[in-house]
């Protein structure tokens, strides 16, 4: 072979390696720093083998009808009011109450409502609340339903 044959050779070889190493970095690029992998072929999963005697039973949940369902009777302020330390205008105020707010009735007075405050114990005035009981069903479902004042004191 003459010796410009072999220089032309040499040079596509090196064009080539030049070339090569210019898709195999535009490939890295697309690809990021993952190398290049084959096709992965799912593996077929190994059986596990268990005693029966070694099976936990999981409990199944009672149906939807059969779990207990709670009822409490929840007091909703009908406008911004005032939360007492006891039953009447001289008791400390405690705080206020807005309509989105919910207290749970410990006892409804002819004119005040006992409930539960902060964790304490404290007074409104009836005039400014609704009453619901506040349903929450065995699944944690929650559902209201109204309930009427006069049938609730206790006085």
């Amino acid at each position: 072979m003459k010796k410009r044959t072999l220089g032309i050779v040499l040079n596509v070889f090196i064009v080539l390696l030049v070339l090569m190493n210019a898709m195999l970095i535009v490939m890295i690029m697309k690809r990021g720093s993952e190398p290049l992998r084959e096709t992965e072929t799912p593996q077929a999963e190994t059986p596990v083998v268990v005693e029966e005697d070694q099976l936990t039973p999981t409990p199944t949940p009672p149906p939807e009808e059969d779990q207990e369902e709670s009822r409490e009777l929840v007091a909703i302020p009908t406008t911004k009011v005032n939360v007492r330390s006891k039953a009447g205008t001289d008791g400390d105020k405690l705080g206020s109450a807005e309509e989105t707010d919910e207290f749970l009735v410990t006892e409804v007075q002819s004119e005040w409502t006992k409930l539960e405050y902060e964790g304490k114990e404290a007074f409104i005035k009836n005039e400014y609340l609704k009453y619901r009981y506040r349903i929450t069903n065995g699944a944690g479902e929650i559902s209201y339903e109204d309930a009427d004042v006069n049938e609730l004191k206790q006085d």
